[in-house]
């Protein structure tokens, strides 16, 4: 199909996908970053999905198609026609049928792809933006990943007041994002700058078990151990710091969410 034909396809779906959000009105985390948004998007959706009906974006590369077809609750298909026709006709339910419509949207979001700051914000209302990581790899050159550090600071900067911003205190050029935003912010990470800290992490192979994490999770003065028997490296470890991060500022007990992250 030619480009200019999926474009016409894509600004279709955009334009139904924002009709969804004024009328349905839904409380939307965006996930940014090079890396990790997989298995944060993951963690985030099991835990709140304890309280709240949740649905998280579809699709392995979460491209702008994946992005306006889980706001409208259709699914992808090969031929651009087809999941066009699906997706209009499930939009059309939506908009006259009393369908429940998730009170929570978690989505990945590639602003490279979705545009500028603005134009995402004018469609996407985030409330809540977490920022993972900006290097993905050893390749990633200082420039583009400063250029990325721009781009997010924008969106941050355009969360409201009475939103989140979660962001990983262990880069510093992230950590630098709090003072972007006018939304309350909540930092995670495995150093003292943490506000959500994962200290002493302890691999259980090392200590002759299973596979598995243990650390204490600290926070607001408390400090909860914690034990996740299916995780293989200190990197799965973050993804669960972000999720328990988004149950804080849900107002979800802390020590609920430290439960659910364990099973």
């Amino acid at each position: 199909m030619a480009s200019h034909q999926r474009k016409m396809f894509e600004n279709i779906l955009r334009f139904m996908a924002c009709v969804v959000i004024r009328a349905r009105q839904p409380l939307i985390i965006g996930i940014l970053g090079l890396s990790g948004n997989t298995l944060t998007k993951e963690a985030v959706t099991l835990v709140l999905s304890q309280t709240y009906f949740v649905r998280k974006i579809q699709g392995e590369r979460a491209d702008e198609t994946d992005v306006w077809l889980t706001i409208i609750g259709a699914s992808d298909a090969r031929a651009p026609l087809i999941y066009l026709m699906a997706a209009f006709f499930r939009w059309l339910a939506i908009m006259v049928l009393p369908i429940r419509y998730p009170d929570v949207l978690v989505l990945e979001m590639n602003i490279e792809q979705l545009g500028d700051a603005e134009h995402l914000m004018s469609c996407i209302p985030m409330k809540i933006g977490v920022v993972t990581q900006i290097i993905s790899n050893d390749n990633t050159s200082s420039e583009f990943a400063g250029d990325v550090v721009k781009k997010y600071g924008k969106l941050m900067a355009l969360l409201p007041e009475d939103g989140f911003a979660i962001l990983n205190a262990d880069d510093k050029r992230i950590l630098k994002l709090r003072e972007k935003t006018p939304a309350k912010v909540i930092t995670y990470g495995f150093g003292a700058d943490a506000l959500l800290l994962a200290d002493n992490p302890v691999s259980h192979r090392e200590l002759g078990g299973d596979e598995g994490f243990s650390f204490k999770l600290n926070y607001d003065g408390k400090t909860i151990p914690v034990r996740l028997p299916k995780s293989a490296t200190t990197a799965h470890i973050e993804p669960a710091l972000t999720a328990a991060a988004v149950g804080i500022a849900l107002k979800m007990n802390l020590v609920e969410i430290v439960s659910i992250l364990e099973t």
